[in-house]
Parts: C-alpha cells; sequence; structure tokens
C-alpha cells in the first residue's frame, strides 16, 4: 500500500502529528522523500519534528528540512534486517598458528640442531684374538646433529648435515677369552640429505628424510683379566688396548619425523632412524696383535632418536 503526505494539504502541527503517529503505530518502512527541486531520497523515517525529519539512508542518517519537502511516499515493510553476524572469538593462539596453515613455499629454508641418543645395534668381530668371539659394537650415546634445508617446492628440500655420534663402552666376558672387553667409539657424518613432506600445511607436518655422505669413525677395545686371571707373558691384570683407530667410509641414514610448527619463526621435531657406517678396517695396537687380532673389521648399524628445534631464515 503506498500513501502520500503532501505539505500543502495540512497544517505543519497536523502534519507532525500524523507522522509521529505513523512512525510510533507501525514498524519501520521503507519510504521515498520527494523534494521540491525533484530529487528522490530512499530510506527509513527514524524521528520527525516540526521543522526537519531524519531519513536513514543506506549512505546514513540525513536531516532533511520541512520547507525542502514537497512529499512522501510510504511504502511496504522491508524484510527485516539481518544484523552483521559478529567476528569469530579470537582464539589465544591463533596469532601464532595461522602462519603455518600455509603450505611452506620454495625458497624457504631451515636451520636446525638435534639433540638426542644413537643406539648401536650391530656387533664387532674380535675372533683374531686368541679364544675371540663377537660382542656389542658399543653402547646407547648421545647424538649432535645440525641440518640445513632449503626447500625446493611445497613438499621436497634438499640441504647438508653434520652428525656427532658418540658410541658409549659395552662389557663383554666372551669377546676376549678369560678378559672383560669393553668396545667404545665415536663417528663423524657429513651428509647430503633429501627430505620429502607427507603433509605441507598445518601445523604437525611429517615427513620421510633420506642421506647420503661420508663418515669418520673412531673404534676403540680395551680388554682386562678377568679376576683370578693375567696376562700370560707378564702375569699381571692391567687394561691393555687392543684397537684405537679410526677410517673413514660411506654413510647412510633413513628417517620419519614430524615438524611442529608452534611459533614462528621456531619448529619443534621429533625423529626417529636408521643410520648405517659402512664396512671399515681399523688396525689393532701391538698389544691386540700379541694377542692375535691383527685388524677389525666392522660396519655399525645405528637407531637414532632425536629430537629438534628449527628455525626458518
Amino acid at each position: 500500500m503506498a500513501a502520500a503526505f503532501e505539505e500543502a494539504r495540512m497544517p505543519r502541527w497536523a502534519a507532525v502529528f500524523v507522522m509521529g503517529a505513523w512512525l510510533a503505530g507501525t514498524p519501520a518502512r521503507a519510504e521515498v522523500v520527494r523534494l521540491k527541486d525533484g530529487t528522490r531520497l530512499s530510506g527509513t523515517i527514524r524521528s520527525a519534528a516540526p521543522d526537519h525529519i531524519e531519513l536513514e539512508t543506506p549512505n546514513g542518517t540525513m536531516r532533511v528540512r520541512r520547507d525542502r519537502i514537497a512529499g512522501i511516499d510510504f511504502g511496504a515493510a522491508p524484510a527485516a534486517a539481518v544484523p552483521p553476524s559478529a567476528p569469530p572469538a579470537a582464539e589465544p593462539w591463533r596469532a601464532y598458528r595461522e602462519p603455518w596453515e600455509k603450505p611452506v613455499g620454495a625458497g624457504s629454508s631451515f636451520l636446525s640442531l638435534g639433540l638426542g641418543m644413537d643406539i648401536p645395534i650391530s656387533r664387532v668381530d674380535l675372533s683374531g684374538a686368541a679364544g675371540g668371539g663377537k660382542t656389542a659394537n658399543g653402547d646407547v650415546g648421545p647424538l649432535v646433529a645440525i641440518q640445513y634445508l632449503y626447500q625446493l617446492d611445497r613438499r621436497v628440500g634438499l640441504g647438508a648435515e653434520f652428525d656427532y655420534l658418540n658410541r658409549s663402552r659395552t662389557e663383554s666376558f666372551s669377546a676376549v677369552s678369560d678378559a672383560i672387553t669393553n668396545v667404545s667409539g665415536d663417528s663423524v657424518l657429513f651428509l647430503g640429505v633429501g627430505r620429502v613432506l607427507l603433509r605441507d600445511e598445518g601445523n604437525a607436518r611429517p615427513y620421510l628424510l633420506a642421506a647420503l655422505g661420508a663418515h669418520r669413525t673412531a673404534l676403540t677395545v680395551d680388554a682386562t683379566p678377568q679376576f683370578g686371571f693375567s696376562w700370560a707373558d707378564t702375569g699381571t691384570d692391567e687394561t691393555r688396548r687392543f684397537a684405537d683407530d679410526d677410517a673413514w667410509g660411506l654413510a647412510s641414514s633413513l628417517r620419519l619425523g614430524v615438524d611442529f610448527f608452534a611459533a614462528s619463526p621456531a619448529i619443534l621435531g621429533v625423529e626417529l632412524g636408521w643410520t648405517r657406517i659402512d664396512t671399515a678396517t681399523y688396525g689393532a695396537t701391538s698389544a691386540g696383535r700379541a694377542q692375535g687380532l691383527d685388524r677389525v673389521r666392522t660396519a655399525i648399524h645405528l637407531i637414532t632418536l632425536a629430537g629438534r628445534l628449527g628455525f626458518t631464515l
């Protein structure tokens, strides 16, 4: 329904009274205010006074003087306005999480420090010594790794790594006849690495890593006569070093890990892997040769477990 209010048809006080009654008794409507200069203003009348009205338009609220108004067309009630939805409540960790919801881009680079342990799972053969046999090639020791990676694309990265792995002393009563044998050593690895992200978005990103390079490994073998025994040549029971040598060779590693993008620019990660130090030959000392041990030839296999702290560069 459309109605018209014309200034010429009623006095000012009556017009104000009628308009006020209309506004008070009806919901907000869409009106068209026709001005004397021919302009038409569309909106909703919010209030009326003897000398002006207030019209809410899409561009804001306007105050229109009565002496400019030629008439008002009252239209049908508009559909109920839908208030803008309130923004979702901010999550306290959102500021840290948002940057890492996006994929890692090509050209990104990372530097990380890894700390953990290595667990030797191979054995060393000392059968060259009189009554000798096999024993564990060292025991659990610390691991330190420094790694640099350059991201070629969203999933693949290449880089380099420097590792230090220590094998602590292990004790055996069977490797050398009537003696307690201790084997230990350490390795320095220089590796080229390639990493493939299995998931390239989100806070937790698992990956596979393969590495290949060179190692320099030291091997130490000590023997001490068991209680009640002594060395045949001297009758003494001091500790003798049968091997103390280092060698170069190839090294390789396969690992599965997860990076956690917790707080920019820091990255926390865990990594489980297997490392092989290829077969190398370690010379025996004079004391070892006196017992029939000419050399020690062995490969070393290790399970590695490390935590990583990294940073984007």
